[in-house]
């Protein structure tokens, strides 16, 4: 079976400009649609990742930005209200979590089993929240531990990272697995692209059926820039399952 062929940028552009029916007379500026396109992107990942469960259809829609990383840990533990906790680096482009692993070992001194065994503990992590947190310090079957930890994403001078809780454990963390929605690659057209009888435009990294949703969303943002009044005709017409927060 022959395999489909992926939308381009210079596609998207041509297909937005039907949707605001401008095809044979474009008033869009190239900057414009740029602009709203990546917008329309980042919209359309942030509605769907928000959905109440990530379920399949979740999973289909944002597969492709479904990344899993493992790196080793390089940092000393720090130590607060809940104990010992580690802060670590996340990668540069981390978008949204969706899960953590952790793997720990007892240190030799501490090792009475011999020869490492049973001395390395892989747990998943459970998300730390504002009102978790402040149940689990005086809560002995809620405390973080190498057997229970958690995970905490913070955010302080625009850098962000992740701090795993291990509380009073003797365990020390060894590596940590990172399951998270990767930032979009931002979508780049130029005049030259649009004008060139040969397509050498960059295929978009995602679904044909994923593209068609963007462009919907990047549609609604244009008419309502420019106030147009189709905008209140076109989103009931253009409603679809796929629709993030729908």
């Amino acid at each position: 079976m022959e395999e489909r062929k992926k939308m381009s940028v210079r596609d998207a552009y041509e297909y937005a400009l039907i949707e605001c029916n401008k095809l044979k007379a474009p008033a869009i500026l190239l900057e414009d649609f740029v602009y709203l396109f990546n917008k329309a992107i980042q919209q359309y990942v942030n509605g769907v990742y928000n959905r109440c469960e990530y379920n399949q259809q979740s999973s289909d829609d944002l597969g492709w930005l479904h990344t899993t990383v493992t790196k080793e840990c390089t940092v000393e533990p720090k130590f607060g209200i809940n104990g010992k906790f580690y802060s670590l680096s996340l990668p540069s482009d981390y978008l949204h979590i969706l899960g953590c692993k952790t793997m720990m070992s007892l240190p030799k001194s501490l090792n009475h089993c011999g020869d490492n065994v049973g001395s390395t503990f892989v747990s998943q992590c459970t998300r730390l929240t504002a009102d978790l947190d402040s149940g689990i310090t005086n809560n002995y079957y809620m405390k973080p531990s190498h057997k229970k930890p958690y995970y905490y994403i913070t955010n302080r001078n625009d850098l962000q990272s992740i701090e795993i809780h291990i509380g009073d454990s003797n365990y020390e963390l060894d590596e940590y697995q990172i399951s998270y929605i990767r930032m979009p690659n931002n979508v780049e057209l130029t005049p030259e692209q649009v004008c060139s009888v040969v397509d050498t435009s960059e295929e978009l990294e995602f679904p044909n059926y994923v593209c068609y949703e963007i462009i919907n969303l990047y549609t609604r943002l244009l008419l309502e820039n420019a106030g147009d009044p189709r905008l209140q005709t076109h989103i009931p017409v253009n409603q679809s399952i796929a629709t993030p927060g729908n």
